[in-house]
């Protein structure tokens, strides 16, 4: 019998079998294991001319096992498919498959920011913002120097984060912490962050710590200007977590002195602008 099939085979005008790698050819459970990485790559780009496979998803329906293997060996970069997913496939995903998904692709694409990647897929980074997961890509905003936030002003800085915060939708201070930790470190250093108008949240650890005394008191100030707190003890009710600290580095007479001599100097310049107004700015 088998050599009745062999001679059917091998009759003339009856082409040949050919090992093609598609989902109902059975292969033996080691017909990959064998292979090297470029004899799989090599194997994979002969099918893909074949079929005329175009984009990865194609592959994964023309052989799932090839897909699969290629996955998991993450080979998928170097086989020249143009990556198209499906907002969907992501969605029915947990967060750890996710991100071993999303890693994956960073690395194999070369990716260095988060601009890059949703320019690559938008429906990834669609998906890994939506759950909160951009802080744990490793991927920065943009690609910047030594010296980015250097070089900025104060009211430069502030902007910047502003534009950060709108692409972000952060709300509190621990979502723009999660979304750009070196902006917020470099914020909280210059005592900036309170100008930003976000709720605190919940402070990562060591947020006061890593303030020097001038930023500290520099957010002392703004956040007691913008709450309308007038004494220690009013600060103590607002946030506890701030009084506990300034308290620690004997800095809470300094922070309501200066507050009281800017409203003292407020009223002067009030006054001395009502006495221009009403004498012409002459002497």
């Amino acid at each position: 019998m088998r050599q009745v099939y062999r001679q059917m085979e091998e009759a003339p005008g009856r082409k040949a079998r050919e090992p093609l790698a598609e989902s109902h050819v059975r292969r033996s459970p080691n017909f990959f294991t064998k292979m090297s990485d470029e004899e799989l790559i090599s194997y994979a780009k002969k099918l893909i001319k074949e079929k005329k496979v175009k984009i990865r998803s194609e592959l994964e329906n023309v052989d799932g096992g090839l897909y699969s293997v290629l996955c998991k060996r993450r080979l998928m970069g170097r086989i020249d498919l143009a990556l198209k997913t499906r907002y969907g496939l992501f969605r029915n995903m947990n967060d750890a498959d996710l991100m071993t998904y999303v890693k994956d692709v960073i690395q194999n694409n070369g990716i260095k920011t988060r601009k890059e990647l949703e320019k690559l897929d938008g429906s990834i980074y669609r998906i890994v913002r939506e759950r909160g997961l951009l802080d744990r890509i490793g991927l920065e905003m943009c690609v910047r120097g030594n010296g980015f936030f250097g070089e900025m002003s104060d009211e430069q800085l502030v902007e910047y984060a502003r534009g950060v915060i709108r692409a972000n939708k952060a709300k509190t201070i621990t979502e723009l912490y999660g979304a750009d930790r070196s902006l917020y470190n470099v914020l909280v250093k210059r005592g900036l962050i309170e100008k930003l108008g976000l709720e605190p949240g919940k402070r990562p650890n060591g947020f006061f710590k890593n303030m020097n005394d001038d930023g500290l008191i520099d957010y002392a100030k703004a956040f007691c200007l913008r709450r309308q707190i007038a004494n220690a003890t009013e600060l103590k009710g607002a946030d506890s977590g701030l009084h506990d600290a300034l308290t620690r580095r004997n800095l809470l007479d300094r922070v309501f002195a200066e507050l009281e001599q800017k409203a003292r100097d407020g009223v002067l310049g009030q006054l001395r602008e009502a006495v221009d107004l009403y004498t012409g700015g002459s002497e």
